[in-house]
């Protein structure tokens, strides 16, 4: 079977940009108030089991739950997004609620479907964004506990000149984000993933690799905290350690 070709990744004017303090006021080319982002959420209890060999499930429920809350948070700061949903557990959007209380971007909660999987979870929540005015809607997932919310501003306003881009993870065969500017998009979230967005005409960008260091398994969490995580999974990851550190030097029970 020949090789994929991959077309060239399209890069932004501010992928490298630094978080400092409040948002950067918006430019032609990254106009506030035009995204809505998606962000699915697993229940924290469910998440991360490729976390297993290195924590315990009380810390990958805290670990993913410190992820998400790291999302969120850069998510609500950014610039160029108007709205947020969260599918799937509640915690999280009530977790962004309270980390940045004083944000302008609402957080809107949709309960994942019984059925369907995180596609379905997906198309749901565009849906329901589209028929509320929204008019650019991105979709980001919750395990990219090294997110800033500039590096998403410069990624929204590269996917802005496209009618349907995505960002391919650290690994190169799944996607962190995908966005779409106009209504009716087929997302193509699940195996192989980046594969299957090229095949369907989403234009592949470039990010940096906070963008892009999604985690699965302790070496993933060790690059992210290399790169700069945020505090949630900071405090998250911190706490586990120490536990793991307890346990080890507890005595053992005669």
């Amino acid at each position: 079977m020949p090789l994929e070709t991959r077309p060239p990744l399209v890069r932004s004017p501010r992928l490298d940009a630094r978080n400092g303090g409040p948002a950067a006021a918006p430019t032609a080319a990254e106009p506030a108030g035009t995204w809505h982002v998606i962000v699915p959420v697993k229940r924290f209890e469910l998440a991360k089991t490729r976390l297993a060999a290195a924590y315990p499930p009380e810390a990958r429920a805290a670990l993913a739950r410190g992820f998400a809350a790291d999302v969120l948070a850069a998510v609500r700061a950014a610039a160029s997004v108007r709205g947020l949903t969260v599918v799937g557990d509640a915690r999280a959007a009530a977790d962004a609620d309270e980390g940045s209380p004083h944000s302008r971007v609402p957080v809107h909660h949709l309960a994942e479907p019984p059925t369907g999987g995180l596609r379905r979870a997906i198309a749901l929540a565009a849906g329901k964004a589209e028929r509320g005015g929204a008019d650019r809607i991105a979709v980001l997932l919750a395990d990219l506990p090294a997110l800033r919310a500039a590096a998403l501003d410069g990624v929204l306003a590269a996917a802005a000149a496209h009618d349907r881009s995505f960002v391919a993870d650290a690994n190169g065969t799944g996607t962190t984000f995908a966005a779409a500017t106009v209504p009716g998009v087929e997302w193509c979230f699940g195996p192989d993933s980046a594969a299957r967005h090229r095949r369907n005409g989403f234009v592949e960008l470039a990010a940096p690799m906070r963008f892009r260091r999604d985690v699965d398994g302790a070496v993933d969490l060790a690059e992210a905290a290399r790169l700069g995580i945020g505090p949630g999974t900071l405090r998250a990851r911190a706490a586990a350690l120490a536990a793991i550190a307890d346990a080890q030097h507890r005595p053992a029970s005669a």
